[in-house]
């Protein structure tokens, strides 16, 4: 919980805001942990769902979006710590243009169909963190209603 309190319009009355933090408010002194910590609470802001994957398919990162999207596709795969199996198929096919395609930026897109015919669009590119290491898979969800 972070307290707040501000006054309004140069008056002497103040007001107090309580906000309650999913995670703890930390102070972070260095540029690239600092940097990182903004790119997490940004990525766990946004309405799509968001997985960022190894290449070996390993889960880097996911917001809370992806995780309910996810839980909906894939019912048995809990708790994730990978792709569920669907949306690493298009994940493949992003890998397996790497060669063809080695210059370009792809995107690849698909739609998966769950048993409850819900249907989700899934959206997956390269996304290159840090230069000299491996690219991670970025991949993005929405629900196609």
């Amino acid at each position: 919980m972070l307290t707040v309190s501000y006054t309004l319009n140069s008056q002497v009355k103040t007001q107090t805001r309580q906000i309650y933090l999913e995670k703890p408010l930390i102070e972070v002194n260095d540029q690239p942990a600092r940097t990182q910590y903004l790119l997490q609470a940004i990525i766990d802001s946004f309405v799509e769902g968001i997985l960022i994957l190894t290449e070996q398919g390993e889960l880097f990162h996911a917001n809370a979006q992806a995780r309910h999207i996810c839980q909906q596709i894939s019912p048995s795969e809990t708790p994730i710590d990978s792709a569920p199996r669907a949306i690493w198929r298009v994940c493949q096919t992003l890998l397996d243009s790497r060669q063809i395609l080695a210059h370009q930026k792809v995107i690849i897109e698909d739609e998966i169909a769950t048993d409850d015919l819900d249907v989700f669009h899934i959206r997956v590119r390269w996304l290159d963190l840090d230069e000299g290491k491996p690219p991670y898979i970025l991949v993005t969800m929405k629900d196609s209603e």
